[in-house]
C-alpha cells in the first residue's frame, strides 16, 4: 500500500467459473500407444486480474467484468515392443482466452486519448459514470480507462506443443544409461494483462522453440546415477510477464492535442532461465 492507495483498491469481488471439460483415454495397438484427448470450454466472472498502478506504486486487484477460455489438449505416449527401452510422447493443447468486455486501467503509463485510453465506465441507466482517480477533473483528461473487450488475456497462446522420447538400455551387467530430449513450441502470447494499442506491440513474446535434454548413466541396481542435464539449449529469450516501471512514462488519458506526444514507460519483464547445464549425482544408501 502506499499514500496514493484509495478504499476501491482494496475492493474487489470474487472470482467464479462455470464450464465443462470433457475427455476420453485410450490404449492401441496392443497397448504399446497411450492416447489421450479432451475439450474443455470455461467462463470467469469477475476474473481477478493484478494491476501495478505506476503514479501511485501500489498493486491492485481488479475484477474484469467476464472471461472466456475454450479449446482441446492431445496426449500420446508410444512404446514400440520391438525396441525395448524407447518411449516417445507428445502433448498439445490449442487454447482461446480471451475477455468478453472489461474496461481497464490504461497501460502503459503515457497512453494517449488517441491510442484507446478513453473509455467510460458506466454506472447508471441515465449514462452516468465514475472517473478514475488518476484521471483529473480536466474535460480533455475525464477517462484512464480503456476498452479490451474480446481481448487475449495474458500468457494464453494458442498452440503449444511438447515433442520427445526418452530411450534407456543395460550397457553391461552392472551400468544401465539414458537419453531424454524434449522439444517444447509456442505460439506468440502477450504477456502483459492489459492489451492496449501500445503492450500489443511491444508486450508480447514472439513465438518459440527450446530444446531440453538429459543423458545419464547409473548402476543396474538404482545405488547411484550421475546425469548432464541441459535446459534451454536454443538460448531462447522467453518473457512470463511484464509491467510498466515506476517513475516513468508521461501523463495517462490526455489528448494529444492538449498534452502533447507523451512518453510511455519503460517496461519490466520476468523471463525464463538462458541455456542452463548442470550436472547431478545421486547416491543411495
Amino acid at each position: 500500500m502506499s499514500t496514493g492507495t484509495l478504499a476501491g483498491d482494496l475492493q474487489f469481488k470474487p472470482e467464479t467459473s462455470e464450464g465443462f471439460e470433457i475427455g476420453v483415454k485410450s490404449l492401441l495397438l496392443g497397448n504399446q500407444l497411450r492416447l489421450n484427448a479432451d475439450v474443455f470450454d470455461f467462463e470467469y466472472s469477475n476474473l481477478q486480474v493484478d494491476f501495478f498502478n505506476t503514479p501511485t506504486f501500489n498493486y491492485i486487484t481488479l475484477n474484469a467484468a467476464s472471461a472466456r477460455t475454450y479449446g482441446v489438449e492431445l496426449q500420446a505416449e508410444f512404446a514400440p515392443r520391438n525396441i525395448a527401452g524407447l518411449v516417445l510422447h507428445f502433448d498439445g493443447a490449442y487454447n482461446n482466452s480471451h475477455y468478453g468486455t472489461f474496461e481497464a486501467p490504461c497501460s502503459p503509463a503515457g497512453l494517449t486519448y488517441e491510442q484507446g485510453c478513453n473509455a467510460l465506465r458506466v454506472v447508471n441507466p441515465n449514462g452516468s459514470y465514475t472517473i478514475s482517480p488518476n484521471c483529473g477533473a480536466s474535460a480533455t483528461n475525464l477517462c484512464n480507462f480503456m476498452n479490451v473487450n474480446g481481448q487475449p488475456t495474458a500468457l494464453a497462446p494458442r498452440w503449444t506443443a511438447v515433442i520427445g522420447g526418452d530411450y534407456s538400455r543395460n550397457i553391461s551387467s552392472a551400468l544401465k544409461a539414458g537419453l531424454s530430449v524434449n522439444v517444447r513450441l509456442s505460439s506468440d502470447y502477450l504477456t502483459n494483462g492489459f492489451p492496449s494499442s501500445v503492450t500489443r506491440q511491444i508486450d508480447r513474446q514472439p513465438s518459440y522453440g527450446t530444446l531440453d535434454a538429459v543423458l545419464w548413466l547409473g548402476s543396474i541396481n538404482g545405488h547411484w546415477e550421475a546425469s548432464v542435464i541441459g535446459r534451454n539449449l536454443t538460448n531462447t529469450f522467453i518473457m512470463v510477464g511484464e509491467a510498466g516501471l515506476p517513475l516513468s512514462g508521461g501523463k495517462t488519458g490526455c489528448m494529444v492535442s492538449v498534452c502533447g506526444p507523451q512518453l510511455i514507460s519503460d517496461q519490466g519483464a520476468t523471463v525464463l532461465n538462458p541455456r542452463t547445464v548442470a550436472i547431478q549425482l545421486k547416491y543411495k544408501y
